[in-house]
């Protein structure tokens, strides 16, 4: 099918990706923004809160939105959504494991020459997909959690990505990142109404 053949071909350039940065052994820089989780039906108990991770940078998420955070492009980036009561008792690791989503950096990295990537993103509850989650795993992960994101019952965030590279494609990026952006949303917004009309059809 047209989704399996996306993902083998992401899956493809996730492992020429990964073993381009083996070879060189530099990363390429990127910078990570997300936005505070949205709840369409249920209440979560506390304050949201998270982790980003390129698998060595890790940086914390107590205030919302993230932008602009630094990492490195090193094949897989780690999301774990947390809930806590509060950003003292989350930075004690007084928290609640939410989710994991992985975004595999291949899904951004040279896209039509420009090095972006936003997308809206489904949370499951309590999926933690670990470290060792292979590029494979990872691509799967990423494609359920854009599936997830048109689910009325289900938690999303958005996220983008941006290569941070000197010399990188950049022009009118900023446009087509938000018009990519934008037609997703569109998508999702259709869907949550059909299953909106669905439920009120009931």
């Amino acid at each position: 099918s047209f989704e399996l053949a996306g993902l083998r071909h992401s899956q493809l350039r996730a492992v020429m990706e990964h073993e381009l940065v083996h070879a060189s052994g530099v990363a390429p820089p990127v910078s990570v923004s997300i936005l505070k989780p949205l709840l369409a039906v249920d209440a979560v108990d506390g304050e949201w809160f998270a982790t980003i991770s390129d698998g060595i940078t890790e940086t914390e998420v107590v205030e919302w939105p993230a932008q602009s955070l630094p990492f490195q492009a090193r094949g897989v980036l780690s999301v774990q959504l947390f809930t806590a009561a509060d950003e003292e008792h989350f930075r004690r690791g007084e928290r609640r494991h939410f989710a994991e989503v992985l975004v595999p950096t291949a899904e951004f990295s040279h896209s039509q020459g420009v090095g972006f990537m936003l997308h809206w993103l489904g949370l499951h509850r309590g999926v933690s997909l670990g470290r060792e989650a292979t590029i494979e795993e990872a691509a799967e992960a990423f494609h359920t959690a854009t599936r997830l994101a048109k689910n009325l019952l289900t938690p999303k965030f958005c996220i983008s990505v941006l290569d941070d590279r000197p010399g990188s494609p950049c022009a009118d990026r900023e446009i087509a990142l938000l018009r990519r952006g934008f037609h997703q949303q569109d998508s999702i917004l259709v869907r949550l109404h059909e299953q909106l009309q669905a439920l009120w059809s009931q």
